[in-house]
């Protein structure tokens, strides 16, 4: 597959099979991530694999969370839904960019995570795989941060990147023309 045909192909994806992933295949991936372009080489990466049991952890946490919510309704539905959304994609990943008070290194140190994502993705595109970053309030709650083994005063929390076999079909690519975003001058 080529480049070109792997970045069309990427896709976010919401439904996953239940399925495994290897780690090593994960790191593989993460080995991607680290290939980034990364202005000043501040080097702002951390990933947390996340294990059955931390998954289990952010599951029971997400659940709590929206029984939380004023109107939460049925538990067990709610737990049901999430059960999919969180347990059967393969693996998860959570990026986190290195804090900095400085703005102007803060914006650079996010974009590079942010590519360093978007390698992630296509790498596991090209062997199969599905991925979906997510960026809810879960991955911003401060249990998360304990569950990964991170620190919160250190590192902020790009996101969660699932990834896994996508269960059914996969949804068509939406984007504008390129004529409605492109601008060229002399």
């Amino acid at each position: 597959m080529s480049i070109e045909d792997i970045c069309r192909s990427r896709r976010t994806v919401h439904n996953y099979v239940k399925s495994d992933i290897s780690q090593d295949l994960l790191k593989s991936a993460l080995e991607a991530a680290l290939t980034a372009p990364n202005h000043r080489f501040t080097f702002p990466w951390h990933f947390a694999l996340v294990g059955p049991q931390g998954r289990e952890e952010i599951l029971e946490l997400a659940v709590r969370m929206k029984m939380a919510k004023k109107d939460a309704g049925d538990q067990d539905q709610i737990r049901r839904k999430l059960v999919a959304k969180m347990l059967n994609p393969a693996g998860l990943v959570i990026f986190y960019c290195k804090r900095s008070e400085d703005p102007f290194t803060a914006r650079e140190d996010y974009a590079s995570v942010a590519c360093a994502i978007q390698n992630f993705t296509l790498f596991l595109t090209e062997k199969g795989y599905g991925t979906k970053w997510s960026t809810g309030k879960v991955s911003q709650h401060k249990d998360v941060y304990q569950i990964a083994g991170v620190d919160s005063d250190k590192w902020e929390c790009v996101g969660f990147v699932w990834a896994g076999h996508p269960e059914g079909r996969v949804p068509p690519r939406r984007r504008p023309a390129l004529s409605d975003v492109l601008s060229v001058t002399s």
